[in-house]
């Protein structure tokens, strides 16, 4: 996912941070890579070009949590709760082309979800957003 969002993040600040042990769950890879990959692309397209950008992932629980971060202006809290159904936007109901998060965020859930897992936005204080989803673990990668 990184190496496809490169072309992207120019001269913005990005950084990855991993657990220092491996942590595991099942997957269908190239699924979760998309889910990455569109929201690593979010913050990318919705924040100015200065703003930084982060990925990490980290044990929670049993299960495996991935954040991606932003420093930009949030999402406005009337549409947070409705943010990972089709179609929503920052401005209304009807994608525009160039605010609108259309589709993608409802196709992130979908797949999320299929995988039994959750996903949602918290605001990044003092500004931004921390989107993140979850994905059940496996305790041991040998199993």
């Amino acid at each position: 996912a990184v190496s496809h969002i490169s072309r992207l993040l120019n001269d913005r600040s990005f950084t990855v941070t991993l657990p220092p042990d491996i942590v595991t769950a099942p997957m269908d890879g190239k699924l979760i890579v998309q889910v990455i990959l569109n929201l690593l692309e979010n913050a990318v397209r919705h924040t100015p070009p200065a703003t930084p950008v982060s990925l990490s992932v980290e044990k929670d629980g049993e299960n495996v949590r991935v954040w991606v971060c932003d420093e930009g202006d949030g999402v406005p809290e009337a549409i947070s709760k409705r943010l990972f159904e089709r179609c929503v936007t920052g401005d209304s109901d009807v994608v525009d082309g160039n605010r609108g998060l259309g589709l993608g965020l409802a196709i992130c859930k979908a797949i999320v979800d299929a995988h039994g897992g959750t996903i949602g936005v918290l605001p990044n204080v003092p500004h931004g957003s921390r989107f993140y989803f979850t994905l059940p673990g496996k305790e041991d990668p040998h199993e």
